[in-house]
């Protein structure tokens, strides 16, 4: 009889924002839940996104490094794999450090995903086929430079 499997892992901070000056750094930690009844190996990996041009807030998300604005360069974290058991949580750790750059200014973006890969292979003592899924969650950084945006640095208390 087949089966079918859901990821169900929650992530504490979807949208992470820092307001940095020139080589300052921020650190912090994600939360990651699983949620499920079976463990799960996850693999976090860091990618650019950037609002689509249709203006209705959908992303899109590229490779890192690939768009003008990114900052995925200036964010490291620990750890890379991580399987979280059922019920289970896991902390992953970040670094954001901003680069010694006197032409840096205004907003800066990368994404961390969190993937899962969901269904097994084939077994060959049965028939049929099967498929493979990737599942991801991730946390958006959105780092501002210099102080430009008035209302994050009001609510920062800056």
């Amino acid at each position: 009889m087949p089966t079918a499997e859901a990821l169900n892992i929650t992530n504490s901070r979807p949208l992470i924002k820092h307001a940095l000056a020139i080589g300052e750094a921020a650190q912090g930690t994600i939360e990651l839940t699983n949620n499920g009844t079976q463990p799960v190996l996850v693999k976090a990996y860091l990618g650019d996104w950037q609002y689509a041009p249709s203006g209705d807030g959908t992303k899109e998300f590229s490779a890192p490094g690939s768009l003008p604005r990114s900052c995925a360069s200036w964010v490291s974290f620990l750890p890379q794999e991580v399987t979280i058991p059922p019920s289970g949580k896991t902390l992953i750790d970040y670094t954001v450090r901003v680069p010694r750059a006197e032409t840096l200014d205004g907003s800066y973006s990368a994404v961390l995903f969190f993937e899962s890969m969901l269904g097994e292979g084939p077994d060959p003592k049965r028939e049929g086929a099967f498929v493979r899924f990737a599942a991801r969650v991730g946390s958006l950084f959105d780092v501002e430079i210099g102080g430009t945006d008035q209302t994050f640095n009001l609510l920062m208390g800056r």
